[in-house]
C-alpha cells in the first residue's frame, strides 16, 4: 500500500489509549473509525485504504482522532463521557494549529505535500464550526494562508501541480501474465492516489472558503476561473480497498489512464468546474457530465455550490444598483435570461440528486445526497429570497455570528428596508414573493425535520448551516404572511374566504401543515388533531388561534431540530439564538 514519506513523524498513541474496548480495540482506532464511518462520507478528503494500513503522520491522525472524538462522544455504547472527548478534542485541535503554524513558518513550502495540505483543511474545518471567536480567528488567517500558499505553488493548476510525478502507464495488454497486470494495477493504482488526494484536497479547499466565508458575508477568495482541475472522479473509485477493486470499477466506469491517471474518455465529460459549470448553464447541458455528477456527491456538492456562489455574486452586483419598483417576478435578482439559464441546470441538478436519494440504501449514501439535496433548495430559494446579510452589507466574523445574526434579522428583515424608494417599509401583499416557491419552501423543512436521528448525527456543519439557512427562510416566509393575515383581519368585514388574505393565508397553512406533520413525527405536539383541525378554517376565532400558534410550533420545531445536531457545536448553539430572537420579537 501506498505510505506518507517524507520526515513528520508518524502516528503515536494519544492519551486515550489507556482505554481499549471489549474488542480489544484501542480508543486512538476507535475514534479513527468513528472519523471514517460518520464524517468522510460529507468529505472524502483522506484515501481510507492507505489511511488504515500505512503510517500516516501524527499530525493528519491527531486531527482525524479529534474530529472522531465529537462522534464517539455522541455514539452510545462507546463509554467515552462527552465533556471528556470534547476536551481532548479541543485540545488536539489546538496542538496541531500550533504546530502546523511552526511548519509553515519554517518553511511554507510544506503546504505542497499532500498530508500537510489534509491536516490543515481538515484542522479549518475543525475551528469554523465549534463556535469559539479564537478558533474563528486563527482559521481565517490559516485559509488566507492556505490559499496564498497554493497559488504560490501553482497548485490551482492540475497540469502544473501534477506534471512532475505522473508518467505515461500504457494500456494493459490482453496477453500479459495475471501477475504483471496485477503489478500494472498496483502501479497505476498508487498514481491514481496520489493525483486524487491532491484533486480532493484542492476542491475542499474551494468548497469551505465558499462555505466559511460566505456564511459569514465574505467573498471568497478564490474564483472558480483560477482552479484547473478536473472534477472529482467516481467515489467508487476512491473508496477501493485494492488495487484489483480499483481496476475493475475504473473499466465499469470506462475511464482510461492517461498521464498515469484516470481521465474521461471520449464518452465521458472531461473538464474544470468552471466549463461543467457552464455546460449545465448553457440549456444543453451534456448527458455525460450528469452521468458523472451521479457517481460523486462531492462533485456534486462543489458544483451546487459554485452554482451558489455565482447567484451571490449576481446579487451583490443588482443590489449595489439604484433601487427601483418592484419586479413583479419572484425571481427578481438576475435577468429573465439568468434565472431561465440557473433554474435550468437546477432542474437537471435536481433530477439527478432526486433520483439518489431515492435510490441511496446505505445511511452514508443517504446523507450525502441529502446533504446535496439541501444545497439545491438552498440555491433555488436564494433566487427570490437574498441572504440579509449580503443585502444589509453585514459582515461577521464567524460562520456562528452569521448565522445569529441572520436570526434576529429574521423577524424583522433588513431587504424591505434596503431596497424601499422613499426609506420606508413597504409590506408585500404577495407573501414576500414566497408564494412561488412554496412547494420548495415546504419539502425542504419537511425533509430536514424528518431526517432521523442516525442521519442527523452524519450531517456535515456547514450543510447543518445551510439547513439552517432554510429553517430561517422558512420563519421569515410564516412571519411575513402572519403579519400580512391579522392586518387583513382587522381590516375585514363580514364572511371570510380565501380570497380575503390573498396569497398569505396558502403560504400559511402550507408552512403549518407541514409543522403539524413534522411535530406529530417528532411528538412534539400533545394534542396534534386540534393543530390540524384549525387549518385552512375561515373562522375567526380558529383563524385567531392558527396565527397565536402557528409561529410558535415552528419555532419549537427549529428548536429541536437544531438539538438534534449535537456532534458539532454549532447545532445546540443555536437553540439560544432562536429562542433569543422569539424573545425579542414579543416585546
Amino acid at each position: 500500500m501506498p505510505t506518507y514519506m517524507d520526515d513528520a513523524p508518524t502516528v503515536a498513541r494519544t492519551a486515550f489509549d489507556s482505554v481499549t474496548s471489549p474488542d480489544g480495540m484501542s480508543s486512538t482506532d476507535i475514534h479513527v473509525n468513528a472519523y471514517f464511518e460518520y464524517f468522510h462520507p460529507a468529505l472524502p478528503l483522506v484515501h481510507r485504504s492507505t489511511f488504515l494500513t500505512s503510517s500516516p503522520p501524527k499530525l493528519l491522525v491527531d486531527i482525524i482522532v479529534a474530529i472522531g472524538l465529537l462522534y464517539s462522544a455522541e455514539t452510545p455504547g462507546l463509554g467515552h463521557a462527552k465533556a471528556a472527548c470534547v476536551k481532548k478534542s479541543q485540545s488536539l485541535w489546538r496542538q496541531g494549529v500550533d504546530e502546523l503554524n511552526r511548519r509553515a513558518s519554517y518553511d511554507w513550502r510544506e503546504l505542497r505535500k499532500t498530508w500537510m495540505m489534509q491536516s490543515w483543511l481538515l484542522h479549518i474545518v475543525y475551528g469554523a464550526f465549534m463556535d469559539n471567536a479564537s478558533h474563528a480567528e486563527r482559521v481565517r488567517k490559516m485559509l488566507r494562508s492556505l490559499v496564498d500558499a497554493v497559488r504560490d505553488l501553482g497548485l490551482l493548476k492540475q497540469v502544473v501541480a501534477t506534471s512532475a510525478n505522473s508518467p505515461v502507464w500504457p494500456q494493459m495488454e490482453a496477453e500479459s501474465s495475471e501477475a504483471a497486470q496485477a503489478v500494472e494495477a498496483y502501479e497505476q493504482w498508487q498514481i491514481y492516489i496520489s493525483e486524487e488526494s491532491l484533486k480532493l484536497s484542492i476542491y475542499t479547499l474551494l468548497l469551505l472558503d465558499h462555505h466559511v466565508f460566505s456564511c459569514a458575508n465574505i467573498r471568497p477568495l478564490i474564483s472558480t476561473v483560477e482552479c484547473l482541475w478536473e472534477l472529482p472522479l467516481a467515489e467508487s473509485l476512491w473508496e477501493a480497498e485494492t488495487a484489483e477493486a480499483w481496476y475493475e470499477r475504473r473499466c465499469q466506469h470506462d475511464y482510461n489512464m492517461i498521464s498515469g491517471s484516470p481521465r474521461a474518455t471520449t464518452s465521458s465529460f472531461k473538464g474544470f468546474l468552471s466549463t461543467a459549470t457552464q455546460s449545465l448553464l448553457s440549456e444543453t447541458q451534456d448527458a455525460s457530465l450528469l452521468a458523472m455528477l451521479a457517481r460523486s456527491s462531492f462533485a456534486m456538492m462543489c458544483v451546487l455550490s459554485n452554482l451558489d456562489a455565482l447567484v451571490k455574486d449576481f446579487t451583490r452586483c443588482y443590489y449595489q444598483l439604484p433601487p427601483s419598483p418592484a419586479d413583479p417576478s419572484a425571481f427578481h435578482i438576475l435577468t429573465q435570461s439568468q434565472t431561465r439559464q440557473i433554474c435550468s441546470a437546477l432542474s437537471v441538478l435536481s433530477a439527478v440528486v432526486k433520483e439518489k436519494v431515492g435510490s441511496a440504501t446505505l445511511e452514508a449514501d443517504q446523507s450525502v445526497w441529502h446533504a446535496c439535496q439541501i444545497l439545491t433548495w438552498s440555491l433555488k430559494l436564494s433566487l427570490c429570497r437574498p441572504d440579509d446579510l449580503l443585502v444589509g452589507g453585514i459582515v461577521e466574523n464567524r460562520v456562528f455570528a452569521s448565522l445569529v445574526t441572520a436570526t434576529h434579522l429574521t423577524v424583522d428583515s433588513y431587504v424591505t428596508f434596503k431596497r424601499t424608494t422613499h426609506a420606508a417599509k413597504q409590506r408585500n401583499d404577495e407573501g414576500d414573493g414566497m408564494i412561488a416557491v412554496i412547494d420548495d419552501l415546504t419539502e425542504a423543512l419537511s425533509a430536514i425535520a424528518a431526517l432521523d436521528a442516525r442521519l442527523a448525527l452524519r450531517e456535515s456543519p456547514w450543510i447543518t448551516a445551510a439547513s439552517y439557512r432554510l429553517l430561517l427562510t422558512v420563519w421569515r416566509t410564516l412571519h411575513v404572511a402572519t403579519a400580512d393575515i391579522y392586518e387583513k383581519l382587522n381590516k375585514c368585514n363580514g364572511t371570510l374566504t380565501s380570497r380575503s388574505f390573498g396569497s398569505s393565508i396558502l403560504i400559511l397553512n402550507s408552512i403549518l401543515e407541514t409543522v403539524t406533520e413534522s411535530s406529530k413525527q417528532r411528538s412534539l405536539h400533545h394534542s396534534p388533531g386540534s393543530a390540524s383541525r384549525r387549518l385552512w378554517s375561515f373562522d375567526a376565532d380558529m383563524l385567531n388561534l392558527t396565527l397565536a400558534q402557528g409561529e410558535t410550533d415552528l419555532v419549537n420545531l427549529i428548536v429541536q431540530i437544531c438539538k438534534s445536531r449535537s456532534v458539532w457545536v454549532i447545532g445546540p448553539s443555536l437553540v439560544n439564538a432562536v429562542q433569543d430572537a422569539m424573545a425579542n420579537a414579543a416585546r
